[in-house]
This record gives structure tokens, sequence and C-alpha cells, in this order.
């Protein structure tokens, strides 16, 4: 390349570059020139230690030649059980599925109450004339009762109004002593899809 000035003579000037760059351990070199250190910017000595020392509720996370952080590892959190929903102190709630909760013997009175969150399948021996009132229960649920008709027999049950039966043909109870039918229900979120099976025997 020639560089001219107005008014003068030009001169030829070599615009080629064949230096060349190496690094040989931590130095950086270039050819026909003086290399340089670069130990002041490197660690390749891989050294550093990782340390957990833990007081109290606290635990402290040091790294060698660094400093530490401390890590609250309390955990006051609680779990505990309603029904089939399952929740944790300070978090969410889940609903457990059908049949997580044993089966269970339902209390007879004049109005059976069935909470089938806590007895998806149960059983209860009625000693009278009953109305069947149903609680705790989740859409997609199928829950069972096994109804028991008690010495006397003749026991009969007024179905809840949300009950919707096979074919429309509301459920009849077995009448005679000791008499077991089972009781099988599916809900929708609004509706119970009911089916009475009869008279089972030992």
């Amino acid at each position: 390349v020639t560089l001219n000035i107005s008014g003068g003579t030009g001169t030829s000037v070599n615009v080629s570059d064949p230096d060349t760059l190496s690094i040989t351990s931590n130095t950086l070199n270039i050819s026909g020139g003086v290399g340089v250190s670069l130990a002041p910017y490197l660690d390749n000595t891989d050294n550093q230690n990782l340390s957990v020392v833990r007081t109290g509720n606290t635990a402290n996370l040091s790294i060698s030649g660094g400093s530490g952080v401390g890590v609250n590892v309390s955990d006051p959190d609680t779990l505990s059980l309603s029904g089939s929903t399952l929740s944790i102190s300070g978090g969410n709630s889940v609903t457990l599925p059908t049949g997580s909760v044993s089966y269970g013997t339902v209390t007879d009175a004049a109005t059976i109450t069935w909470n089938v969150g806590t007895n998806p399948t149960g059983v209860v021996t009625m000693g009278g004339n009953r109305v069947l009132a149903i609680s705790g229960a989740a859409a997609g649920g199928v829950y069972i009762l096994r109804m028991v008709q008690d010495g006397t027999g003749s026991r009969a049950i007024t179905w809840p109004a949300t009950f919707v039966w096979e074919s429309g043909v509301v459920g009849i109870l077995s009448t005679g002593p000791t008499k077991v039918d089972i009781l099988t229900i599916f809900f929708d979120g609004t509706n119970y899809s009911a089916i009475l099976n009869k008279d089972f025997r030992l």
C-alpha cells in the first residue's frame, strides 16, 4: 500500500500481518514479540471446597476462599386431613382419591348422615324408618354403603332428591329381618347415579 500526501511524495507501507497468537500454560505469546503472563487472571487450581455448618434452624453454606450464605432449614409446616382433603400449612390442598380412607360404620339415626369423604365405603344397620343424607362427595367419586335391616326388619328409607335411578326405578330395600342390600352411587358433581343390589345372603 502506498501512502501519499498532497504536495509531497508517497511511501510504501507493508500491511501484511504474519503474526500469530499462541498460549503455553499461563503465557500468551505473539510471534515475533514478547509474551505476557495471564496468571493473575486465571485460576487453574480448582481447589475450592464447599462446606455446610448447621446452627439451629440455619445452615451456613460456604466456599473456601469466599464468603458463606445462610439458608433457613426450619420446616414448621404441618399436614392436616379433613374428610378426603389433605392440606399443608402455608400451602395448598389435594383431594385424596376415592377409597383412600378405609371402610367404616355409618351411625344409625332418624337421619343417617353418610360422610362419604370419611367413609367412601361403609355399613349401617337401620333400627327404624330412616332418611339418608350424604356429605363430603367429590365429583367423579364412587361410594358404596352396605345397608342392613335390624332384627325387626321392614325398615324403609327416604333417598336424597339428588338420586337418579337406573331406568328411573327407585330402589326399595329388602324388608326381612337382617336382610342386606348394597347401595352404590356415582356423583357427577350435581346428582348421584344410584344402583341398589338386594338381598345378599351368607
